[in-house]
């Protein structure tokens, strides 16, 4: 069952991710959420980028399924595009977080990263394989 979804945003060769703060880490990560009840996986996708980082997008394809949790539940990534030229994309919030001051939020920052310099993450990985993203080597 998909619970979970994340969203690739590409822009000018760049990846658009977010940075968490979760349970003593820090780490980026692809924007992202929760499935809600009566909500596909691809309404979700939309809702939760426009949620952490500001940015309408529509889905183009779903990219893979990964394991999440167990029990046979799994966020799917997808892959996205923007609807709308020149958005500037800015640090969001979760809703359930809201009565929380900024400095305890999970969402610390959204920010453009490159292939290059992503490649290592889990998911990244699995985007530069699946779509075939060429990778300088250092």
């Amino acid at each position: 069952m998909i619970i979970r979804v994340c969203g690739v945003v590409i822009r000018h060769q760049k990846v658009l991710m977010v940075h968490h703060r979760h349970n003593g880490r820090e780490y980026w990560t692809l924007p992202g959420g929760a499935v809600e009840l009566n909500e596909t996986p691809e309404e979700a996708v939309v809702r939760e980028i426009k949620e952490e980082t500001g940015l309408n997008v529509a889905v183009m394809r779903p990219l893979f399924d990964e394991d999440f949790n167990g029990n046979k539940n799994a966020c799917r990534c997808f892959l996205v595009k923007e609807t709308k030229s020149n958005q500037e994309a800015y640090l969001g919030h979760d809703p359930e977080q809201s009565d929380l001051p900024v400095d305890e939020r999970m969402l610390r920052g959204v920010a453009w990263h490159s292939f290059e310099k992503m490649k290592d993450d889990i998911q990244v990985s699995q985007v530069i394989e699946i779509l075939g993203i060429a990778i300088k080597d250092a």
